[in-house]
């Protein structure tokens, strides 16, 4: 076999068969430390010329977008100007930190497409420390749930998408990667008779458990939104209370969410137990 004809970052290579395979080193693989390569074969020598030529300018592409600017700091500046809550915002400070700042932090955003992220993606779903999957000792895969991985597809979708919008990026292709499905969840609530059974059992038991056991039915509120209902808050007139933002919100009044009017039963209104 003839010695492969090397040329700058790539070479053609003569296969048996007679065709030409172009070859041209992209870089190394930010997940396993492979050499990555973009391979095409065809049938004569002066297609695999122009194949090679092609995809070197492909490469060159990549490597020299608009700006030098990285996954992290594309993260960096939409986080400065997305809006989000204060616990949405502290969840994702941990999610970056932990998953997407070790792996992808110092990473040309340019050099991101679908299927890295989608590697890693699925990567994180068998084990959320991003192993081999070879078993260790004293190591125990745990996987990542669908739910933080969307989470973390959602950051550096929206990272990119702000740095092809303030023109530091040509394109997006996080966009293009598809994120895990939403895991379909099988709610089994009480029924009307048991939730009657439990409200009266509570209610025997502490009137103060029963009366935000009692709440926590009737207005649906989150976890934080009944930690900051305050009597103020109920209109006893109206038989409705205002839900407001949660206790963890250290957002100044004119920037939180609007609070909300829950109708509740008039003959409970009047309870203050």
């Amino acid at each position: 076999m003839a010695p492969r004809r090397r040329r700058h970052r790539g070479y053609l290579e003569p296969l048996p068969s007679g065709s030409f395979r172009a070859v041209v080193y992209t870089g190394t693989d930010p997940l396993t430390g492979k050499s990555k390569y973009l391979r095409e074969t065809h049938g004569s020598r002066d297609a695999a010329e122009m194949a090679l030529t092609r995809l070197q300018g492909q490469v060159d592409e990549d490597r020299h977008p608009k700006s030098d600017i990285t996954v992290g700091r594309a993260i960096e500046q939409w986080l400065e100007v997305a809006s989000l809550e204060d616990t949405t915002r502290e969840r994702y400070d941990d999610l970056i930190r932990i998953y997407i700042t070790p792996t992808f932090g110092t990473l040309a955003a340019a050099k991101v497409d679908a299927e890295l992220l989608e590697r890693f993606y699925a990567r994180l779903q068998r084990c959320r420390a991003l192993c081999s999957g070879r078993p260790g000792s004293g190591h125990t895969c745990r996987p990542l749930s669908s739910s933080t991985v969307r989470k973390i597809h959602f950051i550096i979708s929206g990272g990119l998408e702000r740095a092809v919008r303030w023109r530091h990026l040509g394109v997006n292709r996080a966009a293009l990667a598809v994120a895990p499905s939403a895991k379909q969840t099988d709610p089994d609530p009480p029924s009307a008779s048991e939730a009657a059974a439990l409200l009266s059992a509570a209610w025997s038991a502490d009137p103060e458990w029963g009366l935000l056991l009692w709440l926590t039915m009737v207005t649906g509120s989150r976890r934080g939104e009944m930690s900051a209902l305050r009597w103020r808050h109920v209109d006893k007139s109206a038989a409705c209370c205002t839900s407001s933002a949660a206790t963890l919100s250290r957002r100044p009044a004119s920037r939180r969410r609007r609070p909300r009017l829950v109708s509740i039963a008039a003959s409970r209104s009047t309870c203050r137990r």
